[in-house]
């Protein structure tokens, strides 16, 4: 019984770790512009493969920024889960939050990231609040 379920748990936590390829990913702005991330790395928190420790370090903009997977919480249900279709970090600014999020799609046919976003939420002057997305991430190989 244990073998099964540690087999479970690794086909589940294989499911969502993000399956990046290390590299440049390209993709156009709101202004129809040429955009790109450059995934860096990819490493675990602990030395523990695990998708709630896993760390993607990115170049966007000469900026290196790490993500992960957000947790899920479920008290009602007593589940803690990551999300597995995104990476993310958010920052506490002044004021507000700085965000950068990594849209992951999971597909038959493809299963990676599509969308980048950066953005940052200012609570009490939100018409100063800003949001750069860069969409329709294609891996260059």
């Amino acid at each position: 019984m244990r073998n099964i379920l540690v087999t479970m748990a690794l086909l589940f936590s294989n499911h969502v770790f993000a399956h990046l390829n290390l590299g440049v990913y390209k993709g156009i702005d709101a202004n129809q512009q040429e955009c790109s991330i450059t995934i860096k790395s990819i490493s675990f928190e602990n030395n523990m493969k695990h998708p709630l420790n896993e760390l993607v370090e990115i170049e966007w903009k000469s900026n290196v920024v790490v993500l992960k997977h957000l947790a899920i919480l479920n008290t009602e249900a007593n589940t803690a889960f990551p999300n597995s279709d995104a990476l993310s970090k958010v920052e506490a600014i002044k004021g507000g939050a700085k965000y950068w999020d990594l849209k992951i799609q999971h597909t038959d046919s493809y299963t990676g990231p599509t969308e980048f976003i950066e953005g940052t939420h200012l609570y009490r002057q939100t018409e100063q609040s800003s949001q750069f997305k860069c969409t329709n991430l294609k891996f260059q190989e």
